[in-house]
């Protein structure tokens, strides 16, 4: 059985990330997890002999950030402000750490990591597929819009989880190498990838795209130029460029002329088109509604008493909090309270603050420095290694620094990806000693 729990690790991993994109998986998702844990069961000799892979983890300051920031959220969920919202977030903190646990386990090789950005590749290309079936009224995923590509009412998280499988994707064909497959296969992804991004109306993924999309060119432009075949480089890149910019036109212009399928928008506002959106990423007005959520969040912990102020009110208070506030501002942006009920502090400083006070704010200051620290360090060691991570946590902090829930724990990209640069740095360290 222990033969067959990588391919169960990766099908698990699968659906998690796909569900991330797609919001749904009808039940793919538990059934490969339920599949996995059943493995991992009857493997659990073979996995208590592979302990000593956890032991090199803990030499890096990442992990004992990490480990600290837990435990204060974990006192804090002890404790909550809404029960539910404490189940709501350790449902999947404990998913993400039994596959975080699982991976720490069995990914004991730079091929095994390998494996991972290519099934996280694999998942962004069938959300992506998925995604242009469902507007065109095929396929198992009805489209949730009219005017732009989403499997999801979070068409955030739906670009997000494409844009960042594909990166992933992208370096790791990088790293091995130039060969005309690769230049092939890394073609290919682009052109079933970002289209759905760049039509997905998420402002976030454009802006995203703009530096990963520059750091994935470069990265190609400086391998073909090491492996003598810098023009073919070039002009793959010039391909695969044309080729995006050319079904992302043509795409626009299909979702304006397929016949509308999409249900209505909660709280029943109109459908906003991409030109639309877009243009308020020029006139700067894209965060005015988080502005208004971070004075509330901010005007809510600076009156609470001096002890609050260090502990904070328990998991969820910076959910609730905007149930029960009656700011005039937020009432008049979002009239209907299904939409307040929906809400959070968008920003995991002031998420930290409200519910943890200054001692999980500090915490998880602390983690960042730490990720810093180990991150430099990998990027030090082995610079093409190190890109990858750098694309994806940096794109959850920031994630985390403008929206998200709960903080960084409840952040599927931040926890496993956090765990497996330590297992990057871990077997780096392994290799020198073996020199």
């Amino acid at each position: 059985m222990e033969k067959r729990l990588p391919a169960l690790f990766h099908l698990a991993l699968f659906f998690t990330f796909f569900e991330l994109a797609a919001g749904r998986s009808f039940h793919l998702m538990e059934l490969s997890l339920l599949l996995l844990l059943g493995a991992a069961a009857l493997s659990a000799k073979y996995l208590w002999e592979r302990k000593c892979l956890l032991r090199p983890l803990t030499d890096y300051w990442l992990f004992w950030g990490f480990s600290l920031y837990l435990f204060l959220d974990a006192l804090g969920a002890l404790a909550p402000a809404d029960w539910a919202l404490s189940y709501e977030k350790y449902r999947v903190v404990g998913l993400m750490a039994v596959l975080t646990l699982l991976g720490a386990l069995l990914l004991d090789s730079r091929e095994a990591i390998d494996r991972v950005f290519a099934t996280l590749a694999l998942a962004a290309v069938a959300a992506a597929l998925l995604s242009v079936l469902g507007r065109m009224g095929a396929g198992p995923f009805p489209s949730e819009y009219d005017l732009r590509l989403s499997l999801r009412r979070d068409y955030n998280m739906f670009a997000v989880t494409i844009l960042l499988g594909w990166s992933g994707g992208a370096f790791l064909l990088l790293r091995q190498g130039v060969s005309a497959k690769n230049r092939g296969i890394l073609l290919l992804i682009a052109g079933v990838c970002l289209p759905p991004v760049l039509l997905s109306g998420s402002r976030r993924a454009v802006l995203l795209f703009l530096p990963i999309g520059l750091l994935v060119t470069g990265t190609a432009l400086v391998r073909g130029w090491k492996a003598g075949k810098l023009l073919s480089a070039i002009g793959g890149t010039v391909l695969a460029f044309s080729l995006v910019a050319a079904l992302t036109i043509a795409g626009s212009s299909l979702l304006q002329n397929l016949p509308e399928q999409a249900p209505g928008l909660p709280g029943g506002g109109g459908e906003t088109g991409l030109q639309d959106r877009y243009e308020t990423i020029a006139e700067g007005s894209f965060l005015s509604k988080r502005r208004i959520l971070w004075r509330i969040a901010w005007e809510e912990y600076s009156g609470y008493p001096p002890f609050e102020k260090l502990t904070g009110q328990g998991l969820g208070r910076d959910v609730v909090l905007y149930r029960e506030s009656g700011d005039q501002e937020l009432c008049a942006t979002y009239p209907q309270a299904e939409q307040r009920e929906a809400l959070s502090a968008h920003n995991f400083l002031l998420s930290d603050l409200l519910s943890g006070g200054y001692l999980k704010a500090a915490a998880g200051l602390a983690l960042l420095l730490a990720l810093l620290v180990d991150g430099l360090t990998l990027l030090q060691k082995d610079p093409a290694r190190v890109l990858p991570y750098g694309v994806i946590l940096g794109t959850a902090v920031l994630q985390n620094a403008v929206s998200g829930r709960y903080g960084f724990l409840y952040d599927k990209w931040f926890f496993f990806f956090s765990f497996l640069l330590l297992r990057e740095l871990s077997l780096i360290r392994e290799r020198g000693r073996s020199l």
